[in-house]
């Protein structure tokens, strides 16, 4: 808790009727309460970060999927483009030994 809190607190109490022992205990109470809601907040803005880390990692997926496909298809061309200037070569290679 910050020390400006703290004096507020200080400041507040008096006013809601507290003093002494009851003031003191009143202040723990409150430095506590506040402690248990930023704690609180932390823990639903680390939940919140991780939940749209998590929807920004599925938004990838298709994306991702969608580049394997296209590196696969292209993949495949280029084995079949390979694989018909062999078979061309090797029909050329026939045809002149045919005509030798």
């Amino acid at each position: 808790m910050a020390a400006k809190e703290l004096k507020a607190l200080v400041d507040i109490g008096p006013s809601l009727g507290y003093t002494g022992e009851d003031l003191q205990q009143w202040l723990n109470d409150e430095r506590m309460r506040i402690d248990r809601e930023k704690e609180k907040r932390q823990e639903e803005e680390e939940k919140r970060q991780e939940e749209e880390k998590k929807r920004q990692e599925e938004e990838k997926k298709p994306q991702e999927e969608d580049k394997k496909r296209a590196f696969e298809l292209e993949k495949l061309k280029i084995e079949a483009e390979a694989e018909r200037a062999k078979i061309e070569a090797g029909k050329e290679s026939e045809r002149m030994k045919f005509e030798a």
